[in-house]
C-alpha cells in the first residue's frame, strides 16, 4: 500500500489536507482519495473507502471466474470511428485555446513507471472501476501491446491500442 498525506497551506481552502491510498491487489489496483479540514478525518474516510472497495473488488473478482468477455463487442468495434472524430476535435480546440499548437509547453512534469501485467479487456475495465482515475493502462493479453482504456464522457468505455 503507498500512502500520500498532503497538507495544504491555504487558509481559505477548507479541505486543504488531503489522504490518497493505493493498494496493489492481484490483477489491479484499488485507489481512494478524501480531502477534508481535518486530516485524522480525511485518513478515516480513505480507509472506509477502501474498505469498501476492496470488499466490492474481491466479491466481483469472485463473480468473474471463468465468466467470458463480452466487452469486446459492438462497443469496441464502434469505437475506432469515435476515436478518429475525438482525435480531430482535440487537435482543432488545442490549436484554439493555445493559439496554434507550436506555443503548447511540452515539458513532461512527472514520469510513472509500473509493472504491468497482461490481462484482458474486461479484466482492465475491471480494474478501471477500483481506480480514481478516467483511464487505464495495461498490456492486452490477446495482443501483447500496451493499450489504453479509458472513460467516455458520453458514457461506455473506450479502448486506444497500436495500428496493427
Amino acid at each position: 500500500m503507498e500512502v500520500h498525506l498532503t497538507a495544504g497551506r491555504n487558509p481559505s481552502v477548507p479541505d486543504s489536507q488531503t489522504v490518497t491510498a493505493t493498494v496493489a491487489v492481484k490483477g489491479g489496483v484499488v485507489r481512494d482519495s478524501h480531502s477534508s479540514s481535518d486530516m485524522y478525518a480525511a485518513v478515516d474516510a480513505v480507509s472506509h473507502g477502501l474498505a469498501g472497495k476492496l470488499a466490492k473488488y474481491k466479491d466481483r473478482r469472485r463473480d468473474m471466474s471463468g465468466v467470458e468477455s463480452a466487452f469486446r463487442g459492438a462497443a469496441v468495434d464502434e469505437m475506432d470511428e469515435d476515436l478518429e472524430e475525438e482525435e480531430e476535435d482535440t487537435y482543432a480546440a488545442a490549436s484554439v485555446a493555445y493559439g496554434g499548437i507550436d506555443e503548447f509547453d511540452y515539458n513532461v512534469v512527472k514520469t510513472k513507471t509500473f509493472p504491468m501485467q497482461a490481462m484482458t479487456v474486461k479484466e482492465a475495465a475491471f480494474c478501471l472501476e477500483f481506480i480514481d482515475h478516467s483511464f487505464y493502462v495495461f498490456r492486452n493479453s490477446e495482443t501483447n501491446e500496451v493499450n489504453v482504456l479509458y472513460k467516455r464522457t458520453s458514457g461506455g468505455l473506450g479502448l486506444i491500442g497500436p495500428e496493427a
